[in-house]
């Protein structure tokens, strides 16, 4: 595989991130300067640093590890240095540093990072709303989730078979699957009517979608019947090693045949570890040829979709939209943490550095023209900044909203915390960050050996 084409999404997901810190990172120097607080060094990343360039009182820096960044204010080695030795920092020292000046400027300046990046997310979410974003989705024909997994769903309650076709969904017209989600996600535990095709007879539908117990949204258990036509193989996947190749039309796995998209994924699950003889139309002419998979790489196979753009909006009608996204988005996060407090595996809900770097440049390595790829690149960047601001809003001592507690007390308490609680406060929460690092690569283990065969 060409190398520069594997690690291109890398760095353009690198460039994407870096930005992202970037604006948290001035969210912090911009107040802090407003509030005279002097800023010695502004780095993006941690560690040893690759460049610099000095300014007039900072040091701008770009460091090795792309894991954050940080605004090192005049007094930051206050607390360390009166920790070694034993004693309180005198008031000379604290003078005109981040930790003399006044609990509400302290509590302003802990909130410009994530406020920054609430407002990035904002800005972006009405460029690409104004703008309007190809959506990639396929026709409204379903395929019930019980024939995957033979557990019952609304869908099956309501008597739906694969095959159907949902044209409206509560009296909302509905010409692909995108907009059956958008509208069914609105509807957890409301009674709804839907108006299906089948074999060309429109029949009223009447079901209840359940509430998803991590995102509250609505679903009925279905996917979209995606026909087995080829759009593209991934180089050195499964589908590559057994010959197929863009235009293919697939017929059978061992003379089962292959209806959709779900179907190959249920025929493949029962032969894991075996080889298949699968049947394909290439042109005017059906082959076959041997397919290995073994169900731990990817098979390698995008099948053809069709794309979707809503109506652009006016600039006025776009800021609600954008807040209405942005809300949710904090919203999804919360259930995400209480997710954890139900059994969901705490590894489920961290990815690493690496895979959202990959995720993030990934968003721009397809073949759709390059506009789209933009607005795409951004789109995410904007729903990764938003969980940037909320990671950091969250209580833990480290964070912008564990730091902000100390400043919340000494406003209501009207005294100053003593430097040795601080001292062990901020060391509980790099350790509670070291966990979470921890898991973070282990799950960009997991996702790199996933990534490729």
């Amino acid at each position: 595989m060409n190398i520069l084409a594997t690690l291109s999404p890398y760095l353009i997901g690198l460039l994407g991130l870096s930005l992202i810190v970037l604006i948290h990172e001035l969210g912090h120097l911009l107040s802090a300067r407003f509030f005279h607080i002097d800023v010695s060094v502004f780095s993006i990343g941690f560690g040893p640093k690759l460049f610099n360039i000095m300014g007039e009182k900072t040091e701008y820096r770009f460091s090795l590890i792309p894991l954050g960044g940080y605004c090192k204010m005049k007094g930051s080695n206050i607390i360390l240095d009166a920790m070694q030795n034993k004693t309180e920092a005198p008031e000379k020292e604290l003078a005109g540093t981040f930790y003399s000046t006044r609990p509400w400027k302290r509590i302003f300046i802990l909130l410009a990072g994530p406020f920054a990046n609430i407002l990035f997310s904002f800005f972006l979410f009405c460029l690409v709303d104004g703008i309007g974003l190809p959506i990639p989705t396929y026709p409204s024909r379903i395929v019930l989730a019980s024939e995957l997994n033979e557990k019952e769903y609304p869908a099956d309650s309501a008597g739906l078979s694969s095959g159907d076709v949902i044209t409206s969904v509560q009296g909302k017209q509905t010409n692909n699957f995108y907009l059956i989600a958008k509208y069914i996600k609105r509807r957890a535990e409301l009674s709804t009517t839907l108006v299906v095709q089948r074999k060309k007879q429109l029949t009223s539908v009447q079901i209840i979608p359940e509430k998803d117990p991590i995102t509250a949204e609505g679903k009925i258990g279905i996917y979209p019947w995606v026909d087995p036509f080829v759009a593209s193989i991934t180089p050195g996947s499964a589908a590559d090693a057994a010959g197929l190749k863009k235009g293919d039309f697939l017929l059978k796995i061992n003379d089962e045949p292959i209806l959709n998209a779900l179907r190959l994924k249920i025929l493949l699950s029962a032969h894991i570890n075996h080889s298949v003889i699968i049947q394909y139309q290439r042109a005017e002419n059906v082959q076959e040829s041997s397919l290995f998979y073994s169900g731990e790489e990817k098979l390698g196979i995008q099948f053809k979709s069709i794309s979707y753009k809503d109506q652009t909006q006016p600039f006025l009608r776009l800021l609600p939209h954008s807040i209405e996204k942005v809300s949710s988005l904090f919203v999804l996060s919360i259930k995400s943490i209480l997710a954890l407090f139900k059994g969901t595996p705490f590894s489920n809900l961290v990815a690493g550095p690496i895979q959202i770097t990959y995720l993030v440049g990934s968003s721009t390595q397809t073949d759709d023209p390059f506009a789209v790829h933009v607005l795409r690149f951004l789109n995410l960047l904007a729903i990764i900044s938003i969980a940037i601001a909320f990671m950091n809003l969250l209580p833990i001592p480290v964070t912008d909203g564990g730091q902000l507690l100390i400043p919340l007390y000494e406003l209501i308490r009207k005294k100053r915390i003593p430097i040795r609680i601080q001292y062990y406060y901020q060391l509980t929460g790099v350790l509670f960050i070291l966990i979470i690092f921890i898991v973070a690569i282990w799950t960009d283990i997991s996702f790199l050996t996933g990534l490729n065969p």
